[in-house]
């Protein structure tokens, strides 16, 4: 019997695990690159000077694209799941004039101001791909039991 309503409901909940799929593989991309980014802000705090300072930058805009990357993909999951609660908005925020600052003032102080930005923005992302781990999980869970509803149809026809 094709067509059927849980069959249409599986195939929901499969493009909906699909998109919150593709979320967690790029906050994981975003995770990766921040922590790159905090480890090199570490050294540029112990005085790396410019180099340390360019590399760090460099992974702060890899994550910076995974992030915008992130909230593009968690649209379309947000779609798919429309009816599912507790998703909220990621929020990283690393300010263009913290960048300017800190090759062009780079001290101790201003260091210490990104690697903080940094490091929230790095928690963010770890408590969005929790989140989204979770859901993901939960949908998991109600494509199962709606297979066995479809199975067990399937054994009454």
């Amino acid at each position: 019997m094709s067509g059927t309503p849980t069959e249409a409901k599986v195939k929901e909940i499969d493009e909906a695990i699909a998109a919150g799929r593709e979320v967690l593989e790029e906050l994981e991309r975003a995770i990766e690159s921040l922590e790159s980014a905090r480890k090199w802000g570490i050294w540029d705090m112990l005085g790396g000077g410019f180099f340390s300072t360019f590399i760090k930058h460099s992974r702060i805009n890899k994550g910076r694209e995974s992030i915008d990357n992130v909230h593009r993909l968690m649209r379309r999951f947000k779609k798919e799941l429309a009816d599912v609660q507790g998703l909220g908005a990621l929020k990283i925020d690393i300010d263009d004039f913290a960048t300017f600052a800190d090759y062009f003032l780079d001290g101790f102080i201003v260091d210490w101001i990104v690697q903080t930005k940094i490091n929230d923005a790095l928690a963010q992302a770890r408590q969005a791909r929790a989140k989204v781990f979770r859901v993901v999980s939960e949908l998991e869970g109600l494509k199962r039991t709606a297979q066995r509803k479809q199975n067990d149809v399937a054994s009454y026809l």
